[in-house]
């Protein structure tokens, strides 16, 4: 017994039990309420919180049904339908944007940043939770003159990224990704 709750055989997945438990039939042990999303992206946006990213885009599919990455991305196109983005326009393969297989045109960019500019509620959040180089966030440690490996390391990164843009750039549209 660990912490008042007794468990007892190994660990199972529950995708792997073939009669698995009804979710309708369940009690909920804990309710828990996280913090509004325009202070959990402060930490996402600034800190590069790339797993809040990908909870949030699992989060979005929960409140669709099932929280999995597809119904999150299900729900992003749903959402931007509704703004009038065409989903053409858009491969999102990840929450975190860490994947080389999604894609944004830049007609798509300039829509969604304008929308979030001219909507009273988003903009400010917005705004707030991008990092300022040199002064949070990830940089603010990275413009620290004694990480001089850091600032090497920076500038290799850079220079791949400046890379990539190219690559994806000279070839759109992309591969559908599998």
């Amino acid at each position: 017994m660990g912490h008042g709750i007794e468990v007892r055989g190994g660990a199972v997945d529950i995708d792997d039990i073939s009669n698995a438990p009804s979710r309708d039939n369940g009690a909920v042990l804990v309710a828990y309420r996280s913090p509004p999303l325009a202070t959990l992206a402060l930490r996402l946006m600034k800190m590069s919180q790339n797993l809040y990213a990908e909870t949030l885009l699992k989060t979005m599919g929960a409140a669709a049904g099932m929280p999995t990455a597809e119904a999150g991305r299900a729900a992003t196109r749903s959402v931007l339908e509704g703004w009038g983005v065409p989903p053409s326009g858009m491969i999102q393969v990840d929450g975190s944007g860490l994947s080389r297989y999604n894609f944004v045109t830049p007609e798509t960019l300039v829509t969604i940043l304008t929308l979030v500019d001219r909507d009273e509620r988003s903009r400010a959040p917005f705004e707030a939770a991008l990092p300022i180089a040199g002064r949070d966030g990830n940089w603010e440690v990275l413009k620290n003159p004694e990480l001089k490996q850091t600032n090497r390391e920076l500038k290799a990164l850079s220079e791949d990224l400046e890379q990539q843009v190219d690559e994806r750039t000279s070839n759109w549209p992309p591969p559908t990704p599998i």
